[in-house]
């Protein structure tokens, strides 16, 4: 058997082999066509010969030559060209005998099996659902190739730039060969730094703080870490040109997007050059309508911009976006809004005419769903506000795409429209990239409440391509260790509905008392929108609690609560109200939630505990400074009459109220050797805080606080206790934060202002938690 070497390849496990090279068919065609006689012949048979598995039928038909016709030289080519162009040929050599045309063909091999060698990263299955080439077809070298440049994009997508892929096909018997993808992985390179050219409004860091993507963390250490590739690139700008647009300057714009690779190849250096332009405020808001009879009344109550405020594109598309549904409950479902802008140089506003139009009548005919390899197709579908049948709209389109991309289970995401089988209807092609959605985390963390701590998590956010988040998490710190398991639905029975349950066990050793812990519990949850900004949750918990290892001199409270384990069975909801800006970094806005256990459904204790906070900011200065005020307050009334126990008690202190300890502050027992701290059944809390730069520079990541806090814990119901009266205390200090390599810190140094003798008070604490 003659082997044809094209490309020099090591091949392991194998005698005779016959390597793929890009070089196309070419050279060997015009080596037959100079075979070929220089003058044209009429065709009016063809035979064919060498073929062993095609039908003679379907080599005439890829040829193309119609009977009768003059066949010159070029047509020759031309066939030449067809054949080689089906991919089921290695040779073809043509010959003309008077007015018969001789086709003689090689046949490629079938491809018997199709593996990858070299790969660990990713799967065989994740690979061969991407390629081509497939088993039991003939062999194709360009489909080969292809094959390998898309393996290749695939660990690109990855941040692994120097992988390389060769195919190597390996003779079995006649007419057979197995094609073997030998994969030679790299390492993932990161993001060494982010840099912004001309930008003035807004600093590096902020502008880090919009991107998708991430400098990588110097101690980081992920199986799917932060990369640079195209499809992240354009997220970046387009959120870029959001953040702007949404600050009042229309005219930004990003002018370059530079990645380039470190001189060892290990991370990328990222740069975006931009015009950020001027800032403009609205002006005035009208609306208007060009369709017959229908008029705006019932649309000019929703166009509420305010003149003088920073211009929001996001602000513009909520109003479109709500005179659209208003629309539809009129009986309109093809009304459609387009924003008209005119902007005033001379005092940098910018006047929108909402006008209504007509939209186009079409409806969906179908939604097709490709590339969805390993996540089921009703994921994907449950992102859409319409199905077949309904009336088409763009804007719920781009919506669906934008919670596909939100999902975070998918890497190339794009959804488009083509005409459908009528001129009234319309195909929407959905196609997806799945991506690996698994991790496995490690952290370190340290803060003055509970001491060193460590956390090795098991995280899947797509478990059994369902789109469902799955956990497992190991926690050990100096007081605490808790080992959890946690799993969600996030689209319960196809609806607006997220389910799940959490399944813990801790044990704990409360330093601020003479006694140990440890709870096993089990909590259903079911979470659900009830509002635009409103959400709710109910829960339910289920928990085996006991008081152990109880000091020999510990409070006599104490030892009255120590009966052995306790049973709790108790039916929770919790509100939420959000209208922040942001959830992660948020300038502006506030959130409520308030949170309602109530305990004895069953079990052994009897009680009702409410938790009520309020958080709002705002900023100044363009947002370098970042003003907050808290308000949280709790209750805890038993309902059978008995008396709360310590472990349901709230505590202040440590981060929940600096410059005292955890514990610190709040009903005592000072007869005892430890001082036990023993909680409250009532306490209150108000913080406010600032944050701002220290002019250390953006590259530095440090920039300051300043905070006040005032709080109290009391009350112990009728054990009679004397000292548990309502006293408040109070403290001011200030921060430093930093954003190292380690990741947050905070370090906080608190002066009690307020405060009782028996107090145990804390004024330097640090706080540092890390994901690696």
């Amino acid at each position: 058997m003659n082997c044809v070497l094209l490309e020099k390849l090591s091949v392991k496990s194998c005698i005779t082999s016959v390597f793929l090279s890009l070089p196309i068919a070419t050279p060997l065609l015009t080596a037959t066509m100079l075979a070929t006689p220089a003058y044209s012949a009429v065709i009016s048979s063809i035979s064919v010969s060498g073929n062993e598995l095609i039908p003679s039928q379907t080599i005439r038909d890829f040829a193309g030559i119609k009977f009768g016709t003059n066949l010159t030289p070029a047509d020759i080519n031309d066939v030449l060209r067809r054949l080689y162009d089906s991919g089921m040929f290695e040779n073809v050599e043509l010959r003309v005998a008077g007015s018969n045309l001789v086709i003689t063909v090689v046949e490629n091999p079938t491809i018997s099996v199709i593996a990858f060698e070299g790969n660990t990263n990713l799967k065989d299955a994740e690979l061969a659902a991407v390629i081509k080439s497939s088993i039991r077809s003939p062999f194709n070298r360009l489909t080969a190739q292809a094959d390998a440049q898309t393996i290749a994009h695939m660990y690109n997508l990855e941040g692994r730039v120097d992988v390389s892929v060769n195919p190597v096909i390996i003779p079995v018997s006649e007419g057979r060969v197995n094609l073997v993808f030998e994969v030679t992985e790299s390492d993932v390179a990161g993001v060494n730094r982010i840099s912004f050219v001309g930008n003035s409004a807004f600093s590096d860091r902020k502008l880090r703080g919009v991107i998708e993507t991430n400098e990588t963390n110097v101690l980081s250490f992920v199986l799917r870490g932060n990369t640079v590739n195209a499809d992240t690139i354009a997220l970046d700008r387009q959120k870029l040109t959001n953040y702007y647009a949404n600050k009042g300057y229309i005219d930004f714009e990003v002018l370059s997007s530079i990645a380039e690779l470190s001189a060892d190849r290990s991370g990328h250096f990222l740069t975006h050059t931009v015009n950020e332009g001027f800032k403009y405020t609205f002006g005035e808001g009208t609306i208007s309508s060009s369709i017959n009879g229908v008029g705006t009344e019932a649309f000019e109550k929703i166009v509420n911009i305010r003149s003088g405020r920073p211009y929001s594109i996001e602000d513009v598309n909520e109003i479109v976006e709500a005179i659209e549904i208003e629309a539809v409950k009129q009986g309109l479902p093809f009304l459609r809004v387009n924003p008209n802008h005119t902007k005033n140089g001379a005092d940098r506003t910018v006047d929108v005419n909402f006008e209504i139009v007509a939209g186009r009548r079409v409806y969906v005919e179908r939604i097709d769903i490709g590339g969805n390899t390993g996540t089921v197709e009703r994921v994907i579908r449950r992102q859409f506000d319409f199905v077949e049948g309904d009336a088409f709209n763009a804007r719920k389109m781009a919506d669906a795409r934008d919670n596909l991309m939100s999902l975070g289970i998918f890497g190339n995401t794009n959804v488009s429209v083509r005409d459908g089988s009528s001129p009234d209807k319309v195909i929407v092609d959905v196609d997806v990239q799945d991506v690996p959605t698994g991790s496995v985390g490690f952290a370190l963390g340290y803060s003055s409440d509970s001491g060193f701590n460590g956390l090795i998590s098991l995280t899947e956010d797509n478990f059994l391509g369902r789109g469902q988040d799955f956990a497992l998490e190991l926690s050990y710190g100096e007081d605490t260790q808790v080992f959890s398991l946690s799993f969600n639905e996030p689209a319960f029975l196809d609806r607006d509905l997220s389910a799940g349950f959490s399944l813990y066990f801790q044990k704990s050793d409360f330093d601020a008392s003479s006694f140990q812990t440890t709870n096993l519990g089990f909590e259903p949850s079911v979470r659900f929108a009830v509002g635009e900004d409103t959400s709710m949750k109910l829960s339910y918990s289920l928990s085996r609690d006991e008081i152990r290892d109880v000091h020999d001199d510990a409070s006599a409270i104490i030892f009255a609560d120590a009966v052995g384990p306790q049973i709790t069975s108790s039916f929770g909801v919790t509100l939420s109200y959000d209208r922040r800006n942001s959830r992660v970094n948020p300038t502006s806005g506030y959130f409520l939630t308030l949170e309602e256990d109530f305990a004895g459904l069953g079990g052994d204790l009897n009680f009702s505990k409410t938790i009520v906070r309020a958080k709002a900011y705002t900023a100044f200065f363009d947002e370098n400074v970042v003003v907050s005020a808290e308000v949280e307050g709790g209750a805890l009334v038993t309902t059978d009459g008995s008396n709360t126990r310590v472990t349901d008690r709230f505590f202040l202190g440590g981060n929940s109220l600096k410059g005292f300890a955890t514990g610190g502050i709040g009903p005592r027992d000072t007869s005892t050797a430890n001082d036990d701290a023993l909680g409250g059944n009532y306490y209150g809390v108000v913080r406010l805080q600032g944050t701002f730069p220290i002019g250390l520079g953006e590259d530095a990541g440090i920039y300051g606080g300043v905070f006040a806090e005032a709080g109290s814990v009391w009350d112990l119901g009728d054990i009679g206790f004397a000292d548990d009266e309502m006293s408040i205390r109070a403290s001011s200090g200030f921060s430093l934060f930093w954003s190292s390599p380690l990741g947050p810190l905070e370090f906080s140094y608190a002066v009690p202002i307020l405060y009782e003798d028996d107090d145990v008070t804390q004024n330097f604490s640090v706080a540092i938690s890390t994901r690696f």
